[in-house]
């Protein structure tokens, strides 16, 4: 069953706007628009092209999520990079729900 395509087009408003959050706060680590951008897309590609078995991946944990963050770890990304924009819970929230993952809130 396919999403109402009206969702779909907020789901990728919504992960725009964290990826344009992002690009203004890796300004400050001197890091361009363009390679934020990069990296984002990178990480969409990664998760489209892989399959992730281990839960903690999606609470951004265990080695197959460190597995991710080496292999997006290449330039113009470094891995500290990686890192940063993984840890940012807007951008990770907004590309989970792309991906139809919803991660109960923590209390």
């Amino acid at each position: 069953m396919s999403a109402d395509p009206k969702e779909k087009l907020l789901l990728d408003a919504e992960w725009e706007d964290a990826v344009m959050d992002l690009q203004d706060s890796e300004k400050t680590y001197f890091v361009s628009t363009q390679n934020t951008d990069i990296l984002c897309i990178k990480v969409l590609r990664y998760l489209k092209t892989h399959r992730v078995r281990d839960k903690l991946f999606w609470e951004r944990k265990g080695d197959e999520f460190h597995t991710m963050v080496v292999s997006l770890g290449v330039p113009p990304s470094t891995e500290e990079q990686v890192e940063r924009v993984l840890q940012d819970d807007p951008f990770w929230s907004a590309t989970l729900k792309l991906f139809g993952v919803v991660l109960p809130k923590n209390e």
